[in-house]
């Protein structure tokens, strides 16, 4: 079987979009890349360079793998193993040069072999709420028949999962797990997110304040939110989901995506209702009206909810 060898080149192409992924590759995923164990690093140039053959998914989408290859990714511990998965990942997600695209195929394997390790369910038809493996990281993972949602925690390793359980079995929520595990694990990998327009204008607008614009949220969903189903996955081509190959999925629903509506609300942090928070505020109207933002949302501690106000 022919084998290739890679170089990472200055010249690397990256994907367009909302995240700095040029900045993302450079300053934390090659890096992180670079700090790997050399056995790590071989077998994913090995894998990538195909010396184990062009890698296909399964039904039930993993790689099958053979004893041989299984012998030598069960030979890295737990963190080690988890981290590489992470990070080797995006150094392939966050290129969009065809030579690293392949680097998920090493991560689905270490999936494999973490899930198992870690006594996790990793199939797809779980309902509830669930722990299991994805990228090398543990998912809190909530689905029903009509939604799924989901928050990356931490490394798949076996003592964090066991901390991961404790909490959803004393919480039974999934918000409220999200809340304790994220207080305590903190982010899983740096944010390079590329400011928005509204994100340079609100913000500017709101200077010597004490607020802060965050983030846009959908809210007040009409008559909910669109609902993608095995149906769309099955009749979309190409690699991107088409949300009008079918109807929606939630329960009775028969609309179309573009029959679904919802408000987008401006998140915001500071506001305690300070001396002048209230005027900055109404002088923002005009704006928010320019960038289609229909209302606003308070965000309190983490401990309270949020309240909210329309604009």
């Amino acid at each position: 079987m022919r084998q290739q060898q890679f170089e990472f080149a200055d010249d690397m192409d990256f994907k367009p979009g909302d995240h700095n992924y040029k900045r993302g590759w450079r300053e934390w995923a090659k890096p992180q890349y670079d700090e790997l164990p050399e056995a790590v690093r071989q077998l994913h140039m090995d894998i990538i360079g195909e010396k184990y053959g062009v890698l296909k998914q399964g039904g039930d989408l993993d790689i099958p793998m053979s004893y041989g290859l299984r012998e030598v990714f069960e030979s890295f511990d737990d963190e080690t193993l988890a981290h590489s998965a992470h990070v080797i990942y995006f150094l392939g997600h966050w290129a969009s040069n065809g030579k690293y695209s392949c680097s998920w195929w090493f991560t689905n394997m270490a999936n494999q072999v973490l899930s198992k390790r870690l006594g996790v369910d990793n199939s797809i038809k779980q309902r509830g709420l669930f722990l299991r493996v994805h990228d090398g990281l543990i998912r809190l993972t909530y689905s029903n028949r009509d939604t799924w949602q989901w928050e990356e925690i931490c490394t798949a390793t076996r003592d964090h999962l066991a901390r991961c359980q404790q909490v959803v079995d004393e919480t039974g929520d999934y918000d409220d797990a999200v809340r304790v595990l994220k207080k305590e694990f903190g982010p899983v990998r740096p944010d390079f997110v590329v400011p928005q327009p509204w994100d340079v204008q609100i913000n500017k607008a709101l200077i010597g304040s004490g607020m802060k614009g965050v983030e846009i949220v959908s809210v007040n969903f009409d008559p909910h939110p669109f609902v993608i189903t095995n149906k769309h996955v099955e009749r979309s081509n190409g690699m991107f989901l088409d949300p009008t190959t079918a109807p929606c999925g939630h329960r009775g629903c028969t609309l179309l995506p573009d029959q679904h509506t919802h408000e987008r609300a401006l998140v915001i942090e500071g506001f305690v209702d300070g001396i002048g928070q209230r005027e900055r505020l109404e002088k923002l109207v005009p704006l928010l009206e320019e960038l289609k933002i229909d209302g606003l949302v308070f965000a309190r501690d983490l401990d309270d909810e949020e309240e909210s106000c329309e604009a």
